[in-house]
């Protein structure tokens, strides 16, 4: 079995419902994700949108994947660059921003619990030129 056929899939719906894409997530996040609408960004990521109509915001799937906020810090990137693969062990995070959480000891616990740990295996921390 490839990583990709032990991995989860959400649907990527446009607004009439129809599947336009399938994202892919270690198999365990399927359930959480699958309690939400994804569609297909115009980035090609998959996202979602959360709050009333005139404070809507786009939450990415790699974002929630591993449990960041909707925006700000740290930026999230796809190591093998296909921004709909979701997987734990395809998502990096900047690693001066996973050393300035460490530091102040801000959200330790969940830091900790959704980006460097994980049954799936841990998130990758960018390293040198990649840590933008």
């Amino acid at each position: 079995m490839t990583a990709t056929e032990a991995a989860g899939r959400i649907p990527l719906r446009d607004r009439e419902g129809n599947v336009r894409a399938w994202a892919l997530v270690d198999p365990e996040m399927v359930s959480d994700l699958s309690a939400h609408r994804w569609k297909l960004g115009s980035k090609g990521a998959a996202v979602r949108q959360v709050g009333p109509k005139a404070r809507r915001r786009t939450v990415a799937m790699h974002r929630q994947v591993l449990g960041l906020p909707p925006t700000g810090p740290p930026s999230v990137r796809h190591l093998n660059s296909d921004p709909l693969d979701n997987r734990l062990a395809n998502l990096a995070v900047s690693r001066r921003w996973l050393a300035g959480m460490l530091s102040a000891n801000h959200g330790l616990a969940h830091l900790l619990s959704n980006v460097v740990t994980g049954s799936a295996g841990p998130a990758h921390v960018l390293q040198g030129s990649d840590a933008r």
